[in-house]
């Protein structure tokens, strides 16, 4: 009797603790009243968090990093898993370091950005937290509405493409946003217009990019993300 009352203790506790974060930056599909918080700084905004699947993991040859962040966005712990150990991870409360595959280049930030520093492979990188950068909104006319039950319908314009996983996409339409599933080809869809669900006029092309804040032996700034660690795989 005392093992079950422990095991349905240990199991309250997770699905408690497990309850305050979020693997990805958000649910959209899950939470269709979602709308993501947008900070304006100078001529950019910036949304907390990552864009696409599995988009807050982070690995190099010996460990895999993720980073749980918070219901409002913010990096909450940093979750780690020794490859070769199993497959159970461990919590942090500080960024842990891995080693890079690739040079990159450190900005002291991200309006420019403004280079800081130039790094080879091999030097150890602590990401903290990820942020989705909007530099052009971008404006789409939809011309024809080919899949039958679409949310949007022609003549209707949207913006703001933002690539949530598992085939979904984040867009704005008349300042509410909307989830699009099974959206195929994104990019050749978005920058010329061909698409299997609908037809679009591409009048000005978004540009929205993923950026991470990271430390550098002990200096902290911004690098694009992909590119400069190892693949995870998914």
């Amino acid at each position: 009797m005392k093992q079950i009352y422990r095991f349905l203790l240990v199991l309250l506790l997770v699905s408690t603790s497990d309850r305050s974060y979020a693997h990805e930056w958000l649910d959209p599909v899950g939470d269709k009243d979602y709308i993501p918080k947008e900070i304006h700084v100078g001529n950019l905004v910036i949304i907390e968090g990552c864009r696409g699947e599995w988009c807050f993991r982070f690995c190099d040859k010996a460990m895999m990093v993720s980073i749980h962040y918070l219901p409002d966005g913010s990096a909450g712990e940093y979750w780690f898993k020794v490859f070769g150990k199993g497959w159970e991870e461990s919590p942090s409360k500080k960024p842990i370091g891995l080693k890079t595959t690739k040079p990159f280049t450190l900005y002291s930030d991200l309006q420019g950005p403004n280079p800081s520093a130039r790094y080879g492979a091999g030097f150890i990188v602590k990401p903290i937290e990820q942020k989705i950068i909007i530099r052009n909104r971008g404006n789409y006319l939809i011309q024809e509405i080919i899949t039958e039950n679409h949310p949007l319908q022609a003549g209707d314009t949207i913006d703001t493409p933002i690539d949530v996983g598992e085939g979904y996409i984040m867009v704005r339409s008349n300042n509410r946003w909307i989830v699009l599933p099974e959206f195929s080809d994104q990019d050749s869809c978005l920058s010329t217009g061909a698409c299997d669900e609908f037809k679009l006029k591409v009048v000005r092309e978004a540009k929205v990019e993923t950026w991470v804040k990271v430390e550098v032996d002990g200096v902290i700034g911004y690098t694009p993300e992909g590119g400069f660690l190892s693949q995870c795989g998914g």
